[in-house]
């Protein structure tokens, strides 16, 4: 029988974090240029805001990596604190409800920004 020690385990899961934020690290800078300039975000600070964001999105049960992803680049798009500004309360209701499910809770999100005329 083959079995994974915690610190294995551990191991990987940093590993594919670092896959993650390295990959979207170069997404940003790509396809969100202009967003990132007009929030200041500077090269040097994008791998750090993925990995709030990674915690912030944890924390609102938002998980799967695909979520997570789009929960990144929401905090590029609308504004790295979108999850609790009072600008963007829609998004803070939708995040907050417990009864939906991390995709739920982004699908949400994402029909807001492209249906919505106001965010």
């Amino acid at each position: 029988m083959f079995k994974i020690k915690k610190n294995q385990q551990e191991a990987f899961e940093r590993e594919h974090v670092d896959d993650f934020v390295a990959c979207l690290e170069l997404r940003l800078k790509k396809d969100f240029r202009d967003e990132l300039t007009r929030h200041g975000i500077e090269d040097a600070d994008i791998a750090s805001l993925i990995r709030l964001g990674i915690t912030e999105a944890e924390g609102v049960g938002v998980v799967i990596e695909n979520d997570v992803r789009f929960f990144v680049e929401c905090m590029v798009f609308l504004s790295p604190d979108f999850a609790h500004s009072s600008i963007f309360p829609w998004a803070f209701d939708i995040l907050h409800n417990e009864r939906l499910t991390g995709t739920e809770k982004m699908t949400q999100i994402h029909d807001h920004i492209m249906f919505s005329r106001f965010f």
